[in-house]
């Protein structure tokens, strides 16, 4: 483990999870150790929230506002919905954004990591889709 550290580095990660992942950030926060590595947790529930949370995070300089992410997101092959492993890859690239922008020393940044996780829980209205 001490000769993986020496070679990666500590782990510098951004968790940013929806809907049925909130359990994520508090299972990490009761592990030893999570303050080492965890530089944020962000629940953006709200799918404004989570288009804010994209138009701000993102490198990209085409999706610079919720309404420029708006349109991005939609115009993506076959739409994206918010609970799918599409918005889960753009969460985790913002979230890796973040983390880099946490991180002033360029030396650590291939350490910095983006996490995200969206789901579903079952709720009180019926879904368009199925539950995933």
């Amino acid at each position: 483990r001490s000769k993986t550290r020496a070679v990666i580095g500590q782990p510098r990660v951004v968790v940013c999870v929806t809907g049925g992942g909130g359990q994520l950030l508090g299972n990490m926060l009761c592990e030893p150790g999570a303050s080492s590595c965890l530089l944020e947790g962000l629940v953006p529930y709200d799918k404004e929230s989570c288009l804010s949370f994209l138009a701000r995070h993102r490198r990209r300089s085409h999706v610079d506002s919720p309404e420029n992410t708006r349109k991005v997101v939609q115009n993506l092959p076959g739409g994206v919905g918010f609970c799918s492993a599409e918005m889960a890859a753009l969460l985790a690239e913002s979230a890796r954004d973040r983390a880099l922008e946490l991180t002033p020393v360029l030396a650590q940044w291939p350490d910095c990591l983006g996490v995200s996780c969206t789901a579903t829980i079952v709720s009180h209205y019926v879904r368009r889709g199925g539950y995933r």
